[in-house]
C-alpha cells in the first residue's frame, strides 16, 4: 500500500484528500488482483535483490501503523508486553526514514489510556529541522509531547 505525494502536494491539498488517496490504496490491495499478489510475484523472482519504494526518489519515507494489529493483547506466559517496537528498522517499508505508530506502553502512568507512540527514524542530518518543527509543535496550545 502506497500513496506517492509531492511534500507541497500533502501541505496543499485538503486532508481529505490525502485520506481517500489513503482509501483507494488500500482498496487496492485487498483486490484479488492487486498488490499482494503482485508484489509476492516479485519477490519470487528477484527476493535477493534490495526493494525500495520509490528509487528514483532521493530521499522516502514510510509511515505504518501499529497500533491496531493486537500485539499488546498476545501473552506467551508471562503476561503482556510491557512495549512493543520493531526489532529492525534498516531499509524497513523500503524506506530511508520509516515511521512507526505504535501502541501506548504499558509500563508507567496512563496505562490503558489510548495513547499511542511514534518512532521516527531520520538521518542525522534531517535531525536539527526536525527538533525545530517539534519545539514548534510543543510551544503550540496542543500541550506537551
Amino acid at each position: 500500500m502506497c500513496v506517492q505525494l509531492q511534500a507541497k502536494d500533502l501541505l496543499e491539498q485538503p486532508i481529505w484528500r490525502t485520506a481517500e488517496l489513503i482509501k483507494q490504496s488500500k482498496r487496492h490491495v485487498a483486490a484479488p488482483d492487486g498488490y499482494v499478489s503482485s508484489f509476492i510475484d516479485f519477490i519470487e523472482l528477484h527476493g535477493g535483490e534490495i526493494v525500495t519504494a520509490a528509487s528514483s526518489c532521493r530521499v522516502t519515507s514510510g509511515f505504518t501503523d501499529w497500533r491496531h494489529l493486537g500485539q499488546m493483547g498476545v501473552d506467551f506466559g508471562w503476561g503482556n508486553p510491557v512495549t512493543v517496537l520493531p526489532l529492525s528498522t534498516r531499509r524497513l517499508l523500503g524506506s530511508d526514514e520509516p515511521c512507526f505508530f505504535l501502541p501506548h506502553s504499558s509500563v508507567g502512568e496512563g496505562k490503558g489510556d489510548g495513547g499511542f507512540k511514534v518512532l521516527v527514524l531520520l538521518s542525522e542530518a534531517a535531525m536539527p529541522g526536525f527538533k525545530i518543527e517539534i519545539d514548534k509543535f510543543c510551544s503550540q496550545e496542543f500541550g506537551q509531547l
